[in-house]
Formats: structure tokens, sequence, C-alpha cells
């Protein structure tokens, strides 16, 4: 009988910096403009700039818009992709506010 392939691995790394200043940038201000009479689009704005400007994905993942029952997502394949596995992300942050490329870098 053939042995089976071991498809679950432990990555233990430190999170980088950039990771620990969004986290940090979030905890900050996040709790204290989420008054009850917050504009959440212009916080939404904001945040989507800091993102642009702050992460960079890696050239070599190609990012594709789908919709998956109405809901827009997106799906990342890197050279490393295998057709056979696929890992669903879902961000956390209550769905309330956006960071594609912070995601997107995080996922690849």
């Amino acid at each position: 009988m053939r042995p089976q392939a071991r498809y679950a691995r432990t990555i233990e790394r430190r999170p980088s910096w950039r990771s620990v200043a969004l986290n940090a940038l979030l905890r900050l201000t996040m709790r204290r403009r989420l008054a009850h009479d917050a504009d959440v689009v212009a916080l939404r704005s904001q945040y989507e700039k800091f993102d642009a400007r702050q992460f960079k994905v890696d050239p070599a993942a190609v990012r594709s818009a789908v919709d998956c029952g109405a809901v827009p997502c997106e799906w990342l394949t890197v050279p490393e992709t295998r057709a056979e596995r696929v890992i669903l992300y879902l961000h956390g942050g209550s769905f309330a506010f956006r960071f594609p490329n912070a995601y997107a870098a995080f996922a690849a």
C-alpha cells in the first residue's frame, strides 16, 4: 500500500514589519474613528489608498476577479500553484474595510 501524501504543512514565520504596522494602524485608528456617526465611505477610501500605497503583490502572482454567487471575489494564482489544491482565504475585519493588496500579498 502506498503511503498517503501529507497535505498539511505548518509554516512558522515571524510576521513582516508591514503586517505588524498594518495591525498597529488598524488597532489605533479603527477603534477611535468608528464612532456612531463615522463616515464609513470616507474611511474606506482612506484605507484603500493606504493599501495601494503600502502593499505590493508579487508581480508573478496573477489576480483575476471572479463572481462567487453574486459575491465579488478574487482568484490568485502563483507559479507554484497546483491545480488540485485550493486555499479559501476569508479576511477578518467584519468585511467593513478592504485591503485587497495586503490580503493578496499574504495569500500569495
